[in-house]
């Protein structure tokens, strides 16, 4: 098996690769070796050659952090490729993304005959892709990553149609041997896929290639309609599109494309995936049990233990500061569609601090009305648990969007609502936080420090505003 191992040549390569692309041997995605290519929508996207877009601006050229192996726009028949910035409301988590405004038909593309890609022939390889549709047409697959020749022998990932809905998938060519996933993409949701190839299985791309869905091994059912060989041929290379069929577009968002020409361990895929679900909200699948799940720095420091709280695996979301991984998240919130709870501003947020967070999936639509402190008249019957890992990020800004429910009343009036903090989950005898509240919009805010060493749940409490009355009586004779 191929795995990635810092050898003294791969050392003296990633040292130069530093000087020339002025990226940090200490600050890889996830802090795994170094990639063969890294596309990050914070980083390198360009609306003229040599100017950086401006959200709502189109992107004309976008560089790889590794070694500048720049990919062009290719746009017609109206679609369009836009930078979005993270005060933009289509941002992922608050960071940038590319939209691919594809109405029709637009892709970044670099057709080259020189080989740009640089890799043939029976080739390992690891892509990670951050995206989200938000068009799922019938019939119509979207392209994330393709490298060779779409018709017959590309490694290509994709959502692929299955009926009505989209699976992401990995094949060897325009449909001709797929893998699917076993789990549906969501609309308007942000989904990791990472897929895989060993070299030594050049005759039979199935055994070779290997599927993962926000972090879980997903080989579903495969379909073979052509060849099932595999030979990279690297003459074109893509993203935002896969397969020869000029429908392949991507309809929606990519964020991140991470591409390792190795088979990486199971730990390092994990810390590469941490790193991104971190940074885009994304929730990784702990179904498989053990340590599915988990959340890893590039330190190899265990985050969000997937096990422990499996029963708040839910909307998983985190803020911290791994210089390993590049990642610095000062405010984050999970981007499924149901998310209510937004935290950041922490005022003490150091190096290889972390606060991660994920909720019970109560109901947002039924106030809990039993389980509470006796000054709170009701509150939420979804439930937080958090974890800190590496130190005390200090007091944090915690939100909740009232839009998301309506178990509570929304009366624009922060007098109404408290955070309520716990140390065991049962609320009647939380601590009830009035500090900072305020209205920023929907979102009703509070100030507070969520230490996990006196407490570890919280949620939002709900009481009706009390005003004194002055009654003047008015006797006439």
């Amino acid at each position: 098996m191929d795995t990635v191992s810092l050898s003294k040549k791969v050392v003296l390569a990633a040292v130069i690769l530093t000087v020339l692309s002025g990226v940090s041997l200490a600050q890889l995605p996830g802090g795994v070796a170094t990639p063969y290519l890294w596309y990050d929508a914070g980083e390198l996207a360009y609306n003229v050659s040599t100017v950086l877009a401006s959200d709502g601006e189109a992107v004309y050229d976008w560089d790889d952090r590794i070694g500048s192996t720049r990919v062009s726009r290719v746009v017609s028949a109206g679609g369009e490729i836009y930078f979005r910035a993270p005060s933009s409301s289509e941002a992922m988590n608050f960071n940038p993304t590319i939209h691919f405004d594809n109405t029709l038909y637009a892709r970044f593309a670099e057709f080259n005959s020189d080989n740009v890609f640089g890799l043939t022939g029976d080739q390992s390889l690891t892509v990670f892709t951050v995206s989200e549709s938000n068009l799922i047409p019938i019939g119509m697959p979207q392209g994330l990553f393709e490298v060779g020749v779409g018709n017959s022998s590309a490694f290509t990932v994709q959502l692929t149609h299955n009926n009505t809905v989209l699976k992401p998938a990995v094949t060897n060519g325009d449909v001709k041997t797929d893998r699917l996933g076993d789990v549906d993409v969501i609309q308007d949701t942000a989904h990791l896929v990472t897929a895989s190839y060993e070299s030594g299985n050049d005759t039979d791309f199935l055994a070779g290639s290997k599927l993962y869905q926000n972090g879980i091994l997903t080989n579903g059912a495969a379909a073979t309609t052509g060849t099932n060989g595999f030979n990279l041929n690297s003459t074109v290379f893509r993203i935002g599109r896969g397969g020869n069929n000029g429908n392949f577009q991507m309809r929606g968002y990519i964020s991140e494309v991470i591409v390792y020409n190795a088979i990486l361990s199971d730990s390092d895929r994990n810390k590469v995936e941490s790193y991104l679900a971190l940074k885009y909200g994304i929730t990784l699948d702990n179904s498989g049990g053990g340590d599915a799940g988990d959340y890893t720095s590039s330190g190899s420091v265990l985050l969000w233990d997937a096990s422990l709280n499996a029963a708040y695996h839910n909307d998983v979301a985190g803020i911290g500061t791994d210089n390993g991984s590049a990642l610095t998240q000062t405010t984050s919130k999970s981007e499924n569609l149901d998310t209510v709870v937004s935290i950041g501003s922490a005022t003490d947020q150091a190096t290889g601090e972390f606060l991660v967070w994920g909720n019970d999936n109560g109901s947002v639509s039924v106030a809990e009305t039993t389980d509470k402190p006796a000054t709170v008249d009701e509150r939420l019957a979804r439930e937080w648990k958090f974890q800190e890992a590496g130190g005390d990020v200090g007091n944090v800004t915690v939100g909740f969007d009232l839009a998301k429910q309506t178990a509570l009343t929304d009366t624009g009036n922060a007098a109404n609502y408290s955070l309520l903090v716990d140390s065991d989950g049962t609320f009647i005898n939380a601590t009830v936080v009035t500090s900072g509240r305020t209205f920023n919009g929907d979102v009703i805010e509070f100030t507070y420090n969520l230490d996990d060493a006196t407490n570890a749940y919280f949620t939002l409490g709900y009481s009706t505003a009390t005003f004194r009355r002055r009654v003047i009586i008015v006797e006439s004779n």
